[in-house]
């Protein structure tokens, strides 16, 4: 009976691969402690964050950290986005910058070499080097699913490549030409609508945002 009542403040999803996600997000739901239950009750926007980090796999300190969906809400909103100063700890991101101290690695279509930096005003989104190795070494150089690892909406690359007979670069940077490296915020005007609270691409890569360069 608890479970049906539940239901009357969710959102429903026009997808039947989510079903199995629900019986998770119930079975979760059923351990959580009062507080948290009431928080989901009144605000049913709860679930479908919670519903979209479990089907990117985000990590579950974050799929019950409130600060997170708040962040997620608000950019899919339109509205202010809490830093991630606000809902992430320190240890956190420490332990997250940290896999960045080998350097960095970005993926650009060559014709950026026109403009005197690298990168918008408000921070260039890159990888670890050495997740960027895996990441070339599994997409076999393929563009589309390059685009589908990085979270790039499909054809953002490929179709400047086909019609401008552009060409897909990398450029690595080592740990002393950065002068800022930051958790991603959501605000940068590159972050799409598949932006992740927590320094993850919606395939599971880590990611931070430095200086342009």
């Amino acid at each position: 009976a608890r479970k049906i009542s539940l239901t009357k403040g969710f959102k429903r999803f026009d997808l039947r691969e989510a079903q199995d996600i629900y019986k998770t997000f119930f079975d979760d739901f059923d351990l959580a402690d009062a507080n948290i239950k009431k928080k989901f009750l009144d605000n049913p926007d709860y679930v479908d964050a919670w519903i979209f980090f479990k089907q990117y796999d985000v990590d579950a300190s974050l799929r019950q950290n409130f600060g997170a969906m708040d962040a997620f809400l608000a950019k899919r909103a339109g509205k202010e986005i809490p830093s991630p100063e606000t809902y992430l700890s320190k240890e956190f991101i420490a332990r997250h910058l940290a896999k960045f101290e080998d350097g960095v690695s970005c993926l650009k279509l060559e014709s950026v070499k026109r403009y005197i930096n690298l990168g918008m005003d408000d921070g260039l989104f890159v990888l670890p080097k050495a997740e960027m190795d895996k990441l070339l070494q599994k997409t076999g150089g393929d563009i589309s699913k390059i685009e589908y690892e990085l979270g790039i909406p499909t054809g953002t690359w490929g179709k400047e490549i086909h019609n401008k007979s552009d060409k897909l670069i990398r450029i690595d940077l080592d740990k002393d030409q950065i002068k800022r490296l930051d958790m991603p915020r959501g605000t940068e005007s590159t972050a799409n609508d598949l932006w992740l609270p927590g320094g993850k691409t919606s395939n599971g890569h880590h990611e931070a945002v430095i200086n342009a360069v």
